[in-house]
């Protein structure tokens, strides 16, 4: 018989499908139940006991179990609770205002539990709408009417009376004691959700960062084994060099061993910091042109500098770079300051529209003509400046030589 009972007043199954929403509906469905099922020995009793209340008691009944009807069919808990609490709450307060002859107590109570169901089921906003309409029903009531009509009541009320208070005053305690319940329930749920997500969550992020971290140990390692790997390059380079006496031939053979060099030098760069996707700029030129000058052994002393706004520059675009900054510096070592008493080379990068970049490379030596066996690094400056989408102009004069180019920055 409880089954049977049970499986009538369960809730039907609704379209929604998350958690809330479906503790909302159930939450609505139950509370309505309760109050319809409360509302007819109410109503009986008023029938047989206090004939002056049935009318109201039989419209308020009458009109709840529509409402109702058309929840089960529409299964909206949001719109049915609306209209249901909007209603009882202007049935109750009219009730309140008009009829002077009748006990109201259980008035206040009931203003009470469509308040706290508005808030929880309902939202803030229509929420605050039903304390407004209670709490204007209830000063009016209090200031204008609550004398005269304790006046007119206590000359008949009846034992009938407070026991019909006293089932009413039951209701919605019990009411507002399941809606608070359901509401912590709810609460409860969505707190363990909270601390499952937040630990799976945490769980993730700690197995991501070790990932990233075995990660970042492979690839410095991968730079360090490459960094190795070129340098026993150039120093094959090196080693077969020096089974030629021709002296054209080891300057090409000296001038490979440096563009190896430079590649070298950006693995180095590379796994010297936290960051692989990105290498500094100025902080990998000085070093090139410090390994650069080291290998000439000029004796002009040369001074470097460099200003760059663009200090980060991805990984596809610092090889080529490197190799043009190779090619520049070297063919300055070589061409421009033979009759220069102290040698400069100033480098100046600006940021264009994104994703260009502008470099000026200037030094201040007097080139000679560059001839078909040395024009080698020009071709290599031009094929790398195509690569990279740019555009490279030259202009030498008394103050040395200038070499603009309009580079894109591939990330």
């Amino acid at each position: 018989m409880i089954k049977i009972i049970k499986s009538i007043l369960k809730p039907p199954k609704s379209d929604y499908t998350d958690y809330y929403e479906i503790s909302r509906f159930d939450l609505t469905w139950n509370v309505v139940l309760f109050t319809l099922i409360g509302l007819v020995p109410i109503t009986m009793f008023y029938y047989f006991f206090d004939f002056k209340a049935f009318y109201p008691s039989l419209y308020a009944t009458t009109v709840s179990y529509a409402i109702f009807g058309w929840f089960y069919i529409n299964k909206n808990y949001k719109k049915f609770g609306e209209i249901f609490m909007l209603h009882s709450t202007l049935f109750i307060g009219t009730e309140l205002l008009l009829k002077y002859d009748t006990l109201h107590v259980i008035e206040m109570p009931w203003f009470l539990v469509f308040t706290i169901f508005s808030f929880l089921v309902l939202g803030k906003k229509f929420g605050f709408l039903i304390l407004s309409l209670s709490f204007l029903f209830n000063t009016v009531y209090l200031f204008f009417f609550f004398h005269s009509n304790m006046t007119i009541v206590l000359t008949y009320i009846t034992s009938s009376h407070i026991l019909a208070v006293v089932f009413n005053l039951m209701m919605t305690l019990f009411l507002t004691a399941y809606i608070l319940i359901a509401f912590k329930k709810t609460h409860l749920y969505a707190e363990n959700t909270f601390k499952k997500a937040n630990s799976d969550l945490t769980k993730q992020s700690q197995l991501i960062s070790i990932q990233n971290e075995e990660k970042t140990i492979m690839l410095k390692e991968i730079h360090h084994r490459v960094k190795n790997n070129l340098q026993v390059i150039s120093s094959l380079i090196r080693l077969q060099s020096f089974e030629t006496e021709d002296t054209k031939a080891k300057k090409m053979f000296d001038a490979t061993v440096n563009r190896v060099v430079a590649m070298a030098l950006i693995h180095e760069k590379m796994y010297q910091k936290d960051n692989l996707t990105k290498i500094n700029l100025a902080n990998y030129l000085k070093t090139l042109a410090n390994d650069i000058l080291k290998s000439h052994q000029i004796t002009t002393h040369v001074k470097f500098s460099v200003e760059s706004e663009l200090e980060i520059i991805g990984n596809r675009t610092i090889v080529p770079l490197a190799l043009i900054f190779n090619e520049l510096i070297s063919n300055s070592l070589k061409h421009a300051f033979s009759d220069v008493n102290e040698g400069e080379i100033k480098v100046n990068i600006k940021n264009l529209e994104h994703p260009y970049f502008k470099i000026d490379y200037h030094d201040n030596g007097v080139w000679k003509e560059i001839t078909k066996a040395s024009s080698f690094g020009t071709e290599l400056i031009d094929t790398f400046t195509k690569q990279l989408d740019g555009e490279v102009n030259r202009n030498s004069n008394k103050d040395g030589t200038t070499y603009t180019f309009k580079l894109k920055n591939i990330e």
